[in-house]
C-alpha cells in the first residue's frame, strides 16, 4: 500500500469520526506542542548557577578610618576590577574599617 493511499484512508477516517473527538484530539495535541515549546525555551534561557558560584571572588581589606587611605585603597582595588560590596566597622580595633569587595 502506498503512502498516498494510507494518508487518504487516514483523512477519510478523521472526516468520518465524531466531531467532538476530533476537536478534543486537536486541542490535546496543540496543548502538548505548546508545553514542549515552553519547556524548550525554559531550558535554553535558564541561567547556570554553577558557573556563577565558580566565578565570584571576595576580598576583605582592613583600613584605618582616614579618608585619604580609604580613597587610595578604593581606587587601587577598583582599578583591578574589584567592586565594593559593603563596609564593616571593626569591633576589636578602634578606627578600623573592613572593606569587602567582590569580583
Amino acid at each position: 500500500m502506498s503512502i498516498v493511499n494510507e494518508l487518504s484512508e487516514m483523512a477519510t477516517a478523521i472526516k468520518g469520526g465524531n466531531m467532538k473527538d476530533n476537536m478534543f484530539t486537536k486541542m490535546v495535541l496543540f496543548i502538548a506542542v505548546i508545553l514542549l515549546f515552553l519547556n524548550l525555551i525554559g531550558f535554553v534561557y535558564s541561567p547556570s548557577s554553577s558557573y556563577a558560584a565558580k566565578s565570584i571572588q571576595y576580598k576583605v581589606v582592613g583600613s584605618d578610618a582616614e579618608v585619604k587611605n580609604i580613597e587610595k585603597d578604593l581606587n587601587k582595588l577598583s582599578g583591578e576590577g574589584w567592586e565594593l560590596v559593603t563596609v564593616q566597622a571593626s569591633t576589636k580595633y578602634v578606627n578600623t574599617l573592613y572593606l569587602i569587595f567582590k569580583k
